[in-house]
């Protein structure tokens, strides 16, 4: 198995306390991911994370790295991703970089990774969003203009599933779990497309919340690099949707859970894919980093933290328009 990393970004609030808790996981249950490195990025000062947490890290044998790396744009966190992946690739060498939300749960060993003839390894995202069936969508004008700006042609584009409706979309892919192998240029095209979209004000009908995530695939559209898809037990989204979905019955293994802090839904996975003793050993690690599946003052507090956190972006966003009309 080739040497890699595990890349996640970290910030303070609930963030921290589910990135502890995928990591305990990897640790646990990853098999070969175990061997991997880890490393944290914490791209903007402005939200810290705890000694604690920084002591954890340590533990598990894991890298904290805080560095600046988010400051013209640190009302928008998800341009994160970007920035701390091509930091890493910069400056380590492995043979494969994975990318991991951090909510994400590995549940078991993954059945290896990259194939040879695979530069990024993906699944399409779950519910088309602001992806488009062709350019006369709602947001048809948006991707061909993101194709436009990366030198990408607009015609005979790859084409995928959405996991939950299985509609078929041109490409776009869900970018919490994303592996890269080590020659892979696409994380600093990536981070300069976010970047370009972010100076531009180049956003989907919707706002600015998919820009990271669309201009992952137009990026990969535009350089026609070769994808493969990971198996739906390998990026299962935790929604009521899917676990009533008949293919939960059909799945023998979930290697990872993305839970998108659904972790109350964790309990209505059957008891073939996440035995007792793991449902238990899971509760533990849950109440050791002090996340909570219920209601709870002191989960009301957290989730306090957290609109306190998307206030304190919404700032920075006023900032930012200000330099900016000023420079002008």
């Amino acid at each position: 198995m080739p040497k890699g990393c595990i890349i996640y970004c970290i910030e303070k609030g609930l963030l921290e306390k589910y990135t502890l808790l995928s990591i305990a996981l990897v640790k646990r249950y990853g098999g070969f991911l175990s061997k991997y490195d880890i490393y944290c990025v914490q791209p903007r000062v402005e939200f810290p994370v705890s000694e604690t947490t920084k002591t954890q890290i340590k533990i598990f044998g894991a890298v904290f790295i805080e560095v600046p790396l988010n400051k013209t744009h640190r009302y928008y966190s998800f341009a994160n991703k970007p920035l701390a992946l091509n930091y890493i690739m910069d400056r380590y060498t492995y043979d494969q970089y994975i990318f991991l939300d951090g909510d994400t749960l590995v549940l078991s060993e993954p059945n290896g990774y990259l194939k040879e003839d695979c530069e990024i390894l993906l699944s399409p995202v779950y519910t088309r969003g602001v992806g488009i069936r062709d350019f006369n969508d709602t947001n048809g004008a948006y991707w061909k203009r993101i194709i436009d700006l990366t030198g990408g042609k607009s015609e005979n584009l790859t084409t995928v599933k959405t996991v939950i409706e299985e509609e078929e979309i041109i490409g776009y892919w869900n970018a919490g779990i994303i592996i890269l192998n080590g020659q892979s240029r696409i994380a600093k095209d990536w981070m300069k497309l976010t970047f370009r979209l972010l100076e531009e004000k180049i956003y989907p009908a919707t706002g600015i919340f998919f820009v990271e995530q669309t201009s992952l695939a137009a990026v990969i559209l535009a350089t026609n690099c070769p994808v493969c898809s990971l198996p739906l037990n390998h990026n299962f989204p935790l929604t009521d949707e899917m676990l009533a979905s008949p293919v939960l019955k059909t799945m023998n293994e979930i290697c990872v859970v993305h839970h998108l802090g659904r972790l109350d839904l964790m309990d209505k996975l059957p008891d073939k894919l996440l035995s007792e003793h793991e449902r238990l050993w899971l509760k533990e690690k849950m109440a050791v980093f002090k996340i909570r599946e219920s209601k709870s003052f002191k989960n009301f507090i957290l989730h306090f933290q957290e609109t306190v956190r998307l206030v304190k972006e919404r700032f920075y966003y006023f900032i930012y328009k200000f330099a900016r009309r000023k420079n002008v």
